[in-house]
């Protein structure tokens, strides 16, 4: 009777040892794959408050250059257009 109580003990131990097996072996990819998400989805939250940044700062710079003293001083510089009644002087550089 020792014998099968022994047997029984062993077989239990042996299920539970294939058991355990099956759960580390199922559970540590998992876990794995969970934690570089995770990493994942921290980087992307940082580039998203990043390009949030981006977003604002040109917003703003579109006002501004969308205000008619920008389109004014644009036009007076880059396109040399002067008001009605000024002169446009043109600043030569000699050598």
């Amino acid at each position: 009777m020792s014998d099968r109580k022994g047997r029984r003990a062993s077989l239990k131990m042996f299920l539970l040892g294939i058991i355990c097996a099956l759960l580390v072996f199922t559970l540590i990819p998992r876990a794995k794959v969970i934690l570089e998400l995770t990493g994942r989805v921290r980087e992307l939250e940082q580039q998203k408050a990043e390009l949030e940044e981006k977003k604002e700062r040109l917003t703003q710079e579109l006002e501004e250059a969308d205000s008619l003293a920008a389109v004014e001083k644009i036009a007076r510089e880059k396109l040399g257009m002067v008001k009605e009644g000024e002169k446009n002087i043109i600043q030569v550089i000699g050598d």
